[in-house]
């Protein structure tokens, strides 16, 4: 796991939310407790990186949610919080240990 910058930022690429959940999310009880809020470790999907570094991440089992797609600005470093890059076997314990494995096979 590293963090996510702007050259490797690209389509298709798999990517872990590592912030907390009210860093982005609508607080709630309910919310959280449901899973319907990005929480973290969290695995998302880069959708579509614009010319100026913003990416927009799709994340896993979110899909109705209003955070489903979220945009993502990189710091002055290159580097975009809170989002990790990684290897194919954490990806998929990131899955298969989620509420989210049904919704998004790795």
């Amino acid at each position: 796991m590293r963090a996510l910058t702007t050259e490797e930022a690209a389509p298709r690429r798999r990517v872990i939310y590592v912030g907390r959940a009210a860093e982005r999310s609508p607080t709630g009880a309910d919310l959280l407790d449901s899973g319907g809020i990005l929480a973290e470790h969290h695995p998302g999907i880069i959708d579509h990186v614009c010319d100026d570094g913003q990416v927009y991440v799709r994340f896993v089992g979110l899909e109705d949610e209003p955070l489903s797609d979220s945009t993502w600005v990189p710091g002055a470093s290159g580097r975009y919080p809170a989002l990790v890059l990684v290897d194919p076997e954490e990806w998929e314990a990131a899955v298969v240990s989620s509420s989210w494995a049904a919704a998004f096979p790795a």
